[in-house]
């Protein structure tokens, strides 16, 4: 005798218990898929978000060190500036550029934030410290240039003159005069190093007017204790008869201005590089 089929899992058929195992099956493929998508989407922001940092370091850094910048340079210049916080991925540091509010040109004023040790190499603590003394010496220096010798300025052969010096930077204790400038701000002790003239032209040679111009400025006795170095290039090259690319340059140190008389006295300085 057949007995009744049974209602319910025991008494489900071979065919539909293995239709009902593959429609598990299929969902657990769905379920493996949407995770494997979820990590792999979570190892590519995890991948850009290390790339990003370790180019541009962490925002929040960026913001931190922006901020202590701000009430550093109020502190010790009673200046107040805006500008962004840095990350230079070579050296591992943060730093800030910031400028002056009041100032047109917006000069950028690099604070830098490291660690300060003893001369045991122990470690002290984080410290602060600015360029602006070189900022502002520089800027004041080419002022003083340009009104003592504008026609220089003029020269439509020149593309640019830049002064600089040493880098370095100074703390907050340090490097701080007791003058302020019309706003108030306190204005930086001047640098010990020396100053450097770089001259770039326009066009590819030294014309007689611009090295009637540039004999002028290392005959005056009076540019001798400002620079100790005045370097005159052109801003493209040249190929010589070996097809090799060289460019002219006039280089003059303080000690060698004493010696040049005349524009044939710079024609014997003019070098090949």
């Amino acid at each position: 005798m057949i007995g009744k089929q049974g209602h319910g899992a025991k008494g489900k058929s071979p065919l539909f218990l293995l239709h009902d195992t593959s429609i598990d099956g299929g969902n657990n493929m769905k379920y493996f898929v949407r995770f494997f998508i979820i990590i792999l989407l979570l190892a590519i922001i995890a991948f850009f978000f290390y790339a990003y940092t370790e180019t541009y370091g962490l925002p929040w850094k960026r913001a931190e060190v922006k901020r202590e910048a701000i009430i550093y340079m109020k502190e010790k210049y009673n200046m107040d500036v805006e500008g962004k916080g840095c990350y230079n991925f070579k050296f591992n540091k943060y730093f800030a550029k910031v400028y002056n509010v009041l100032d047109e040109n917006k000069n950028v004023i690099n604070v830098k934030k490291y660690n300060r040790t003893d001369e045991k190499g122990q470690y002290l603590g984080v410290e602060l410290s600015d360029n602006y003394s070189i900022v502002y010496w520089e800027n004041e220096i080419r002022k003083e240039l340009a009104a003592n010798y504008p026609r220089l300025y003029q020269n439509d052969t020149i593309d640019k003159i830049f002064i600089s010096t040493t880098y370095g930077t100074r703390s907050l204790e340090e490097g701080v005069s007791n003058d302020q400038d019309e706003n108030g701000v306190f204005i930086p002790l001047k640098p010990d190093d020396d100053y450097t003239i770089r001259i770039l032209l326009t066009k590819n040679d030294f014309s007689d007017d611009f090295l009637q111009e540039l004999l002028t400025v290392v005959q005056d006795p009076n540019l001798h204790p400002l620079v100790s170095e005045l370097y005159t290039s052109q801003n493209s090259t040249y190929r010589d008869h070996n097809d090799k690319e060289k460019e002219k340059y006039i280089l003059l140190t303080r000690q060698q201005f004493k010696d040049i008389h005349s524009i044939e006295d710079l024609k014997k300085e003019i070098a090949h590089w």
